[in-house]
């Protein structure tokens, strides 16, 4: 027989003895939807819609010789899922490769049947609604003056002549969803310029450079310095995004960080 449970906190529900009688993960989180109805007309007009957080419900059940041992369990049980802890990472066994950010939200009713046994229904919400993989892919390429362009990472290692206009080569995004990557730029440039999707950055001055795509700040040597980029931070599509590299100048190193996100 296949049994399933899930690992929270770096605890699996195993450790505590816990059976996973059901799991509900909705395909897709709840939307907050945007409309507006004007009297007199039928429907309504649509203005789109958001993600709201993700709620995930696991059904536990557990028995133990006594009801004493039942308190017991049921607080180690409270002590690991305490909410006051704030978010921490949430892994279903059916993707391992996969994780949520999530909590305990609201009451939890226990519900006691033939003593000593009891089935616990727990209310998890992952205020970020994507899973994320639970490694980073790692593009490194190192763009030198004069010399070879190198793309070295977990699944992206390229090696071309010197160029004198723009490189283009191909990350994969592998989600379901876009994600914005963050950027470390190391060495000198004039001018650098990344572009994908119709979006290009810009960076000037010189390296140890970290540009937050997602949160939109760019830092050097951790000092901000917003007042180095120009342009648009990047996103990356699901599947082959095309990336052009291009500038004056050129004796850097570029890393892009990013792990892939899912409905």
């Amino acid at each position: 027989m296949i049994t399933i449970g899930f690992r929270f906190d770096g605890i699996h529900s195993d450790e505590l003895g816990l059976n996973v009688q059901a799991i509900q993960d909705p395909i897709l989180p709840p939307t907050r939807d945007y409309e507006v109805q004007v009297p007199g007309m039928d429907g309504a007009y649509d203005f789109g819609c958001d993600f709201d957080k993700r709620p995930i419900t696991v059904r536990l059940c557990y028995k133990e010789e006594s009801r004493q041992n039942i308190r017991l369990l049921s607080r180690r049980i409270a002590a690991w899922i305490n909410p006051k802890k704030g978010q921490r990472t949430l892994v279903l066994d059916d993707e391992p490769e996969k994780q949520y950010k999530a909590r305990i939200l609201g009451t939890i009713d226990a519900e006691y049947l033939l003593n000593p046994y009891m089935e616990l229904p727990l209310t998890f919400v992952a205020f970020d609604p994507f899973a994320i993989m639970s490694y980073d892919v790692i593009l490194e390429s190192d763009v030198l003056l004069n010399s070879d362009i190198r793309l070295d990472g977990d699944e992206y290692k390229f090696s071309v002549d010197p160029i004198t206009g723009p490189m283009s080569r191909t990350i994969v995004n592998p989600g379901t969803y876009p994600i914005n990557p963050i950027i470390r730029i190391g060495g000198t440039f004039t001018e650098l310029r990344l572009s994908t999707n119709m979006k290009t950055l810009i960076c000037r001055g010189e390296g140890n450079l970290e540009i937050d795509c997602q949160k939109m700040t760019a830092t050097k040597d951790g000092q901000n310095a917003i007042n180095l980029i120009d342009g648009d931070f990047l996103a990356l599509e699901p599947g082959e995004n095309a990336i052009t590299v291009d500038g004056n100048g050129l004796n850097c190193s570029i890393v892009f960080y990013f792990a892939g996100k899912f409905l």
